[in-house]
C-alpha cells in the first residue's frame, strides 16, 4: 500500500512529516529522516536521506529541494512520491533501464528536502490560521495590510504567499547578487533591484529581507549544503515546465528529455538566488519549473508531472558516473559568514 497519497488535495506540512516517518520505518535499509533547522514558527526543516547503510563507503551526495516558496507546495508532494517509488524499487530489487537499482547507490546518495519553507506552506495552504504563534500571526497580518491596498482579496494573498512568516522570498535571500527589492505587488512576479530605491515590504514579492542570510530557512540551507557538498543540486520550483541552468553539464539533457522541460540558461545578473550561490561556488545545478499557469498548480496537474518525474531520480542517478564532473562539489567557500560565526 503507497504511503504518499496522490489524491490529497492539500498535501501539507502535517502529512509530510507523518509520511517521512512511514518511509524510514518501511524501508529501514535506505530511508534516513533528519532535521537541519527549525523555522520561526518551530517546524522542522526535514531531510530524507537515501544511501546504503554501509558507513565505511563514501558516497557523493545529489541534493533536491522543494518548496522555498510556501505556495511552491505541490512540488513537496511530488519528491515524496519520487522518493517512494525509488525506495519501493530499491527494496524489491527491481531494474531501471537494465540497471539492478541497488547498483545505483553503490556511490552516490540521495538527500531530499521536500519542504523547505514549511512556514509560507502553512500560510499558503490554510491562511494566517496556519501560523501557531499568535504574536508572529499578528506580525504577519499587520504586513499584508501595510503591503497590499485592497484588502477583498486577503485570501487571494495568503494562497499565492511566495514568502516565509516573515513575509522573506527565500530565494533572495542569499548573498550573491543580494540586494533590496521593489515589490512588485500580488499577481505578477516582475521584480526590479532597486538598492537606493523604494525598499520592497515583507510579504511583497521579491522582498530580499533587511540582510542576506537574514532567515532561519536560507542559514539552514546553506550549512547544510556546506556540509554535503552536493556534486548536483535540483530546485523545484512552479511554474513554466522549463529547465534553467547558469553552466551547462552532460546530465542536463537526460533531465530535460526525461521531463519533457526544455533547457533555458540564465543570462541575467545575480538576484540572491540560491542558483547564483551554487554558480559562485562552482557547483552544478538545475532548476526544474513544474506545472503551468499560477502556483499553486491545480491537483490535476500533479498526475502530468508525476508521469514526468517519477522515474527521475533513477536516471539522475544511473548517468551521474559519466556525465556529472569529478570537481563540481561544493567548495567550502571561506567568504560566506553565516550568522553566529566569526569571519
Amino acid at each position: 500500500m503507497a504511503i504518499v497519497e496522490m489524491r490529497n488535495r492539500r498535501y501539507s506540512y502535517a502529512d509530510m512529516e507523518r509520511d517521512l516517518h512511514k518511509l524510514e520505518e518501511a524501508y529501514p535499509e535506505t530511508a534516513r529522516v533528519n532535521s537541519i533547522g527549525e523555522t520561526v514558527d518551530h517546524r522542522q526543516i526535514y531531510c530524507l536521506r537515501i544511501s546504503r547503510r554501509k558507513e565505511d563507503r563514501e558516497c557523493k551526495p545529489i541534493l533536491l529541494q522543494a518548496s522555498m516558496h510556501g505556495r511552491e507546495w505541490k512540488n513537496t508532494q511530488l519528491l515524496m512520491k519520487m522518493a517512494e517509488r525509488f525506495l519501493q524499487q530499491y527494496q524489491a530489487d527491481r531494474l531501471w533501464e537494465g540497471i539492478p537499482y541497488r547498483h545505483l547507490l553503490r556511490h552516490y546518495e540521495v538527500h531530499l528536502l521536500p519542504m523547505v519553507n514549511p512556514d509560507g506552506v502553512q500560510i499558503s495552504q490554510f491562511g494566517l490560521g496556519g501560523i501557531n504563534d499568535p504574536v508572529l500571526r499578528e506580525t504577519i497580518w499587520e504586513e499584508i495590510r501595510h503591503s497590499y491596498k485592497e484588502m477583498a482579496h486577503k485570501h487571494r494573498i495568503t494562497k499565492r504567499w511566495k514568502g516565509n512568516a516573515r513575509g522573506v522570498d527565500l530565494n533572495r535571500n542569499f548573498p550573491e547578487g543580494y540586494c533590496a527589492r521593489k515589490g512588485a505587488g500580488e499577481g505578477t512576479d516582475d521584480e526590479k533591484c532597486v538598492p537606493k530605491g523604494k525598499i520592497a515590504l515583507p510579504g511583497e514579492a521579491g522582498y530580499s529581507g533587511n540582510r542576506p542570510f537574514s532567515e532561519a530557512e536560507t542559514v539552514a540551507l546553506w550549512r547544510y549544503l556546506m556540509n554535503i557538498k552536493p556534486i548536483l543540486t535540483l530546485n523545484y520550483h512552479s511554474t513554466g515546465e522549463e529547465i534553467f541552468y547558469q553552466k551547462f553539464f552532460w546530465g542536463l539533457e537526460d533531465i530535460s528529455r526525461q521531463s519533457s522541460y526544455p533547457l533555458v540558461k540564465e543570462m541575467g545578473k545575480a538576484n540572491g538566488s540560491l542558483g547564483d550561490m551554487l554558480s559562485q561556488a562552482k557547483c552544478y545545478w538545475a532548476t526544474l519549473e513544474t506545472g503551468i499557469g499560477r502556483a499553486p498548480i491545480w491537483h490535476a496537474q500533479l498526475y502530468v508531472q508525476w508521469l514526468r518525474h517519477r522515474n527521475l531520480l533513477p536516471l539522475i542517478l544511473a548517468v551521474a558516473p559519466r556525465k556529472y564532473p569529478a570537481d563540481c562539489g561544493l567548495q567550502n567557500e571561506k567568504t560566506v559568514v553565516l550568522p553566529g560565526e566569526k569571519d
